[in-house]
């Protein structure tokens, strides 16, 4: 589920902060915890994303944030539940409570169904490229997607560095709005197998230098590649490669 927000936040500027989704039954009993990915401090269920307001009042007119529904972690059946939707300071404490969000949940019995996954084969880069004007570098894989027949979703590059901290970009064209790499510097490559094997011999795409926000001089960057799906929740992780970058 992709949940939408709209609201306005006064006195904020320049303070980190989250709006914060807690999930609990409709009498307000928080939901458990089993895995420790959308949690909280207090291991109940709970989803995150980060607000810092540049301006007073800061205007959100949709901030959505994205929510498993696996990662609600309840057996199978029916369920009337609750979203408390808060603000918070980052580091713990409430702000102010925005609203809370009454729906009924389904999860059906468990089934058998294979999880789509992937295998990696190779991975060549081809650098100083120019498309659309631009200079860049096109990365290509080969890879074995599994299970995923019928279903869509994508082979994506997510660009780093070594130290696995995250390159973003405001460029909505190389920019992840996938849940957990929201702003991250990205290149996409849609994919919809018409077999239980499907066999992707180059799987490339196109990544402008320009939207690396790096200062000039060499670096050492990372691409990380993932099969996800079509909401952008993670399958499978194909390969790490990395790779030097000179900025002028």
């Amino acid at each position: 589920m992709r949940v939408h927000t709209a609201f306005k936040l006064y006195n904020m500027k320049g303070v980190d902060g989250y709006l914060a989704l807690y999930f609990q039954t409709r009498n307000g009993t928080a939901l458990r915890d089993r895995n420790g990915k959308f949690n909280s401090s207090e291991d109940t269920v709970a989803a995150y994303r980060e607000v810092t307001p540049g301006y007073n009042p800061a205007v959100y007119e949709d901030y959505d944030i994205f929510m498993p529904y696996s990662e609600l972690d309840l057996d199978a059946g029916n369920y009337d539940l609750r979203i408390d939707a808060s603000i918070i300071y980052k580091q713990g404490g409430l702000v102010t409570r925005l609203t809370y969000y009454d729906f009924v949940y389904n999860n059906p019995a468990t089934t058998t169904t294979k999880k789509p996954s992937a295998t990696f084969d190779e991975m060549w880069v081809d650098y100083d490229v120019r498309q659309g004007g631009k200079l860049g570098m096109v990365a290509h894989i080969k890879a074995n997607v599994f299970d995923m027949k019928g279903k869509t979703g994508y082979i994506a590059f997510y660009f780093q560095k070594k130290d696995n901290t995250k390159l973003f970009t405001s460029n909505q064209t190389y920019r992840s709005n996938d849940y957990d790499r929201e702003g991250q510097v990205v290149a996409y490559f849609a994919i919809s197998p018409g077999f239980d094997n499907t066999v992707y011999e180059d799987a490339s795409v196109f990544m402008p230098y320009s939207e690396f926000n790096v200062p000039a001089g060499r670096h050492e960057l990372v691409m990380d590649v993932d099969l996800i799906d079509k909401n952008g929740g993670l399958l499978q992780h194909i390969h790490l490669y990395p790779f030097w970058f000179n900025r002028k």
